[in-house]
């Protein structure tokens, strides 16, 4: 990771003040807010997300959908259907997501 540095600053006074963040010894708004320094939304996200995923309610959800989907008929047709749908919704959100990232720009055009 810290060879990246090299890449990105164009002075060596630079480096030299993201290897010190790098190390946790920056100065900043860190000592006033430690948590929101590193819980942006989308750790807080995740953090739910898992929280959630990790409840015995989600272990329940999963028996019941296995059960449904193991018996036939059109019940299982609609769990499967809703399964894709979800993981398809997922995917297009993620991809979302990565496309409205900030501009980054080739890596090696400095070098």
């Amino acid at each position: 990771m810290g060879g990246w540095v090299l890449f990105r600053c164009e002075t060596l006074a630079q480096a030299l003040a993201w290897y010190a963040a790098l190390a946790g010894q920056a100065a900043g708004d860190a000592a006033r807010h430690p948590v929101a320094e590193y819980l942006d939304p989308l750790g807080a996200t995740a953090i739910v997300a898992g929280v959630l995923g990790a409840a015995p309610l989600a272990r329940r959800l999963g028996d019941w959908r296995d059960a449904v989907a193991a018996n036939g008929g059109i019940a299982a047709v609609a769990v499967l259907s809703a399964d894709t749908l979800w993981l398809a919704l997922v995917a297009v959100a993620a991809c979302a997501w990565l496309a409205a990232g900030t501009y980054n720009p080739f890596i090696y055009f400095r070098f």
